[in-house]
């Protein structure tokens, strides 16, 4: 068997005068290991529970990238299909223009601005509910601005 360390510890005192009220009746050296090993498993299961809990969140965040990023192209696609299928020409520039304000200044209601151009056209927006609806607006408007912006100038010419 090792041979047992030694450790000072500072107690109030109030709680000196305590315990040497009660000093045969405490085992003091077993109190204070208990005790500590009590809060280093306390301390080591936090720390695993920390490591799950930041494990947990990074694949969350992975999984929520990928999500969005599988929006934002899939936004992107339909906004190209729209445009190059049937958009109008007065659509286009609608579409440009609130391009360019979402540039100018990312827009918190970008899907409900989207929708209400999209319906003044009478074109409901050929979105999916289960993606995410900021990033699809986002791809859409670039994939519809990608092929404007190929074919504006033949267009006007």
């Amino acid at each position: 068997m090792g041979k047992d360390a030694r450790l000072n510890i500072r107690i109030p005192q109030h709680v000196a005068e305590a315990v040497d009220r009660f000093e045969d009746q405490l085992d003091i050296d077993k109190l204070c290991t208990d005790a500590l090993i009590r809060r280093c498993r306390e301390l080591r299961d936090a720390q695993r529970d920390d490591s799950g809990m930041r494990t947990a969140i990074a694949r969350m965040r992975a999984q929520r990238a990928d999500i969005k990023s599988q929006a934002k192209s899939a936004g992107f696609r339909d906004g190209r299909e729209f445009l190059l299928q049937g958009a109008s020409y007065d659509m286009a520039l609608e579409l440009q223009e609130l391009y360019n304000r979402q540039l100018k200044a990312p827009m918190d209601g970008l899907f409900s601005a989207l929708t209400a151009v999209l319906a003044g056209a009478h074109q409901p927006p050929p979105f999916s509910g289960d993606l995410e609806e900021t990033e699809w607006s986002q791809g859409f408007l670039e994939g519809a601005m990608d092929s404007w912006l190929r074919i504006r100038a033949e267009v006007e010419s």
